[in-house]
């Protein structure tokens, strides 16, 4: 685990944010790294998926789109408390690719996090939401991004 990660991460829940912390599955293999996940969703942060191996998914085959989106739901689903309602799309991109969209749904996904377009609540689920990306190298930086555009204006 990133120790910079762990510090951002705990600045959030020092400042009582929201936050949806997005994972990707490929090498969290170590049982501590799982007990931090659910040490997390008792916090009240959902562990989302961002996929198994970061992956620009619309330049995927259709079985290795699936396989990125579904492996990582199983895998969060199987070694937290709970399954992700989100994911997160690596590079941000994805959401106007309807072959993404359909496997998140597929899956149950309730929304999809891009970093590209607004958000979006018409019709079924999954819903679009649009993120901020975080900057490792300057929480400071990052807390501002949040305040700036989400905060009282």
């Amino acid at each position: 685990m990133v120790p910079e990660l762990k510090r951002m991460v705990q600045v959030f829940l020092d400042h009582n944010l929201v936050l949806t912390l997005g994972v990707v599955t490929q090498k969290p293999g170590k049982q501590e790294i799982w007990d931090y996940y659910k040490y997390l969703q008792n916090q009240g942060i959902e562990i989302s998926s961002h996929t198994v191996n970061h992956y620009n998914l619309p330049v995927l085959r259709q079985a290795e789109l699936e396989y990125e989106i579904e492996e990582s739901y199983n895998l969060i689903c199987q070694n937290t408390i709970k399954c992700p309602y989100t994911i997160i799309l690596p590079f941000g991109n994805g959401r106007h690719d309807s072959r993404v969209v359909q496997a998140a749904g597929n899956i149950g996904y309730f929304g999809i996090v891009s970093i590209a377009g607004e958000n979006y609540f018409g019709g079924n689920t999954p819903h679009t939401f649009r993120r901020i990306p975080p900057d490792f190298s300057s929480q400071a930086r990052t807390l501002n991004l949040l305040k700036n555009s989400f905060g009282d204006k």
